[in-house]
């Protein structure tokens, strides 16, 4: 619920803003250069010169110019004089603060500037304009205050407001990523806005200072010259703001001293501060809002309010976006719910778990069986209901999506009575400490329903891997006895790469496990840990094989031929000389690390082909302690030259596990539990873990990692993942 309040409120108030805040953005963003245009005039500021009191100026502007009626000091800390020649001409002008001389134009803001002014502060309307400014700087704010609010609960806490995001889609990427830095400079703009124009109708009292001076006790003796007089000797010309100068000779006729806290009248002949007011606390308010919502006085804070207003046509692209790509998740069912062989339910945020649903409803429909498929918020079982499968995303701090807060309550009115079977596949990223924690309750929920029947458990699918989909599709359509063949809508994998050619320079098997050295027929950017996408001759989908670069500049995969595999007995069917073509993927979300003091790195089987190559490249000599499982040491056969030479650079230490070793069978996880004291130090000590293998492998591992960390580290194995310190590739 809490979710979805926020969800419409952010989007309600962007829609109804749209116009309006875009208008304010962009007149905003060129508002923002007149302070930089201001803040490159060659003068020099008061600031350089922290010594020069007000008595000195005051001396030297009085010299260089007839008559001084004022001087003032802007907020870039230029100083200006304004002036009467010996013709009474009025002149204003910047001049250099230590000796008075002139020293630029003040710059007059143009017609067009004016105009952008205007439209910014009341959009040509005047007063009503004013109005629906105010308002809307007002909305502004909330629908920034709307937006943290989501993005708190997505990162799980204010804690983990600037952890690591886990990219998905790129709208959301960068809609997330500005909110995250840009909230700040943005929620100041929209409240000052609102501040300065409260302040335009007078809703704040306005202050004058009032002073009192006893004008009969006022005297021209003993006569000063004013550089000493006292107050002026003791203020900074970087203090003040303006100073007005006496109109004429008369005793009762004060310099006026604007200070930043205060303002004084000051006897013209002895110095002596007449009357002293405070300024309030409303006025530095003011002028603090006006700097803020201005920029002006700083070229840096300019540029970021630049980069604010220019940030707002980017939120309100990639929002509206995301929320087409929400509502585009609607499926178009070929067949009515009553009629369908099956029921399939789906939760989603972005979107993104509908394409896995629409890729089974085609996969059923290929194989003749009909499908329904809805949202989890329109959960109304039909009386002829079998077969439910349920695909659902997690959201913030294990909390339904958008479209599924009212599934819990719908299952509880609604009465069941035909027994039926079901299936929860959950979808989720273990960066997250609640990866996956909705599909886990809602699989609780059908489970505790008396017609409800388990077909499989819960099976759960980090950072939406095809190959983990691919995996529960497998086991489903076996216990349902139901073949699914690939479609054209299936999900192809990680993402885009130029074809690159290689020619198999060497060849080793060991049982139904091959390695294969490829050397690059031309340049090949490629790195230990990115893949290699092959198609198998006839054409069908493409596989991903993780690679390993040496330094030799042999390129190894490592593939494991299954009896039906097209891809797998194609690769293992090359000989050496032959060539191969393949699709470079890039995956830099699984580098060796550049900065870790030292690395951990766990595979089973032909996931130690990536590991090999990065270790090769491991010039900075970062201890690597290599963990690797197999079922038999026959399997190290393969790799063992290549690991005896890594061994020689000193920097490896390399513990395997056979699981079918006649009387010494372990596991990779029994050697992870045996040192689970030094795996929790090295990660204590911003060391990293690095995991490649099956699906199956890397639920067992992180499981046990993530107990071994709550044990003893006090933190989930999602606390590191944020933090980029848990990287993984499996398949």
């Amino acid at each position: 619920m809490f979710l979805s309040v926020w969800r419409f409120s952010h989007l309600a108030l962007a829609v109804i803003t749209s116009i309006f805040v875009l208008t304010l953005a962009v007149t905003g963003v060129i508002l923002a250069f007149e302070p930089m245009a201001h803040a490159a005039q060659d003068v020099e500021s008061v600031n350089a010169y922290p010594e020069l009191t007000l008595g000195q100026v005051v001396t030297a502007v009085r010299e260089i110019h007839d008559e001084v009626l004022s001087l003032a000091v802007d907020a870039h800390g230029y100083m200006s004089v304004a002036a009467l020649n010996e013709s009474g001409d009025f002149s204003e002008h910047y001049v250099h603060p230590e000796t008075g001389e002139f020293a630029s134009e003040i710059p007059k803001q143009s017609q067009w500037m004016k105009d952008v002014t205007t439209l910014h502060r009341s959009l040509f309307f005047k007063t009503p304009g004013r109005v629906v400014v105010a308002i809307n700087s007002l909305l502004f704010f909330l629908i920034v205050a709307s937006g943290v609010a989501l993005i708190v609960r997505r990162q799980q806490g204010l804690r983990n407001f600037y952890s690591r995001v886990v990219r998905d889609r790129w709208t959301g990427f960068i809609h997330l990523q500005l909110g995250r830095y840009l909230m700040w400079p943005l929620a100041l703009i929209a409240l000052t806005g609102v501040y300065l124009s409260l302040l335009r109708f007078d809703v704040f009292p306005s202050f004058f200072a009032e002073h009192k001076v006893d004008f009969e006790g006022v005297s021209s003796t003993p006569r000063v010259e004013a550089a000493e007089f006292p107050v002026f000797v003791h203020t900074p010309v970087s203090q003040v703001r303006s100073l007005d100068f006496p109109f004429s000779d008369d005793v009762g006729d004060f310099y006026t001293l604007r200070l930043r806290s205060r303002e004084l009248m000051v006897n013209q002949y002895t110095g002596q501060v007449m009357s002293e007011v405070e300024y309030p606390l409303m006025t530095a308010l003011s002028e603090l809002a006006t700097l803020i919502h201005t920029g002006r006085g700083s070229v840096w804070w300019s540029v970021v309010l630049a980069v604010s207003a220019l940030s707002v046509p980017v939120f309100a692209f990639t929002g509206f976006r995301m929320t087409w790509r929400r509502r585009s998740g609607r499926i178009k069912n070929h067949v009515r719910k009553r009629d369908a062989d099956f029921y399939v339910l789906v939760a989603s945020e972005t979107g993104t778990t509908f394409r896995f649903a629409r890729d089974f409803q085609d996969r059923l429909r290929s194989a003749g069986i009909s499908a329904f498929v809805d949202h989890m918020d329109a959960f109304a079982p039909y009386p002829e209901m079998k077969n439910l499968v349920v695909f659902a995303a997690t959201y913030g701090q294990g909390e339904p999506p958008s479209n599924a807060v009212k599934f819990e309550t719908k299952l509880k009115m609604t009465e069941i009575h035909r027994a039926f079977s079901f299936s929860v596949v959950g979808f989720g990223s273990r960066a997250y400490a609640d990866f996956c924690k909705f599909a886990f309750d809602v699989d609780s929920m059908l489970a505790a329903l008396p017609k409800s029947t388990r077909l499989m458990e819960p099976f759960a699918i980090n950072g939406g891997s095809t190959e983990a989909y691919r995996m529960w599709l497998r086991e489903w359509g076996r216990r349902m006895d139901i073949s699914l063949s690939e479609t054209k809508s299936s999900p192809q994998g990680k993402g885009h790469g130029r074809k690159s050619d290689f020619t198999v320079a060497n060849h080793g098997a060991q049982g139904d496990t091959h390695l294969l050295a490829l050397l690059p027929r031309g340049t090949t950017n490629l790195s230990s840990g990115d893949l290699i996408a092959v198609q198998p001759p006839d054409g069908s989908r493409e596989r991903l094989y993780s690679a390993g670069v040496l330094n030799t500049g042999e390129i190894l995969l490592s593939v494991k031929r299954h009896d039906l595999g097209l891809c797998s007995n194609y690769l293992g069917d090359l000989a050496v000389g032959e060539g191969l073509r393949g699709r470079v993927v890039k995956n830099r979300k699984f580098r060796f690390p550049g900065r870790a003091k030292e690395v951990v790195m766990i595979a089973t089987g032909t996931g130690i082909a990536p590991f090999l190559g990065m270790i090769d490249n491991n010039r900075g000599k970062v201890p690597v302690h290599l963990y690797w499982g197999a079922k038999t040491v026959e399997d190290l056969t393969l790799y063992r030259n290549t690991i005896d030479a890594l061994h020689e650079g000193g920097a490896l230490t390399f513990e395997p596990a056979f699981s079918r070793q006649p009387g010494k069978g372990k596991y990779v996880q029994d050697l992870i539990l045996r040192d689970a004291p030094a795996i929790a130090e090295i990660l204590r000590n911003h060391g990293v873990v690095m995991i490649c293998g099956s699906i199956a492998m890397q639920k067992g591992v992180t499981d046990l990692l993530d107990d071994i960390l709550r044990r003893l580290n006090g933190q989930p194995l999602s606390h590191y993942q944020t933090k980029n310190r848990i990287r993984m590739d499996c398949y």
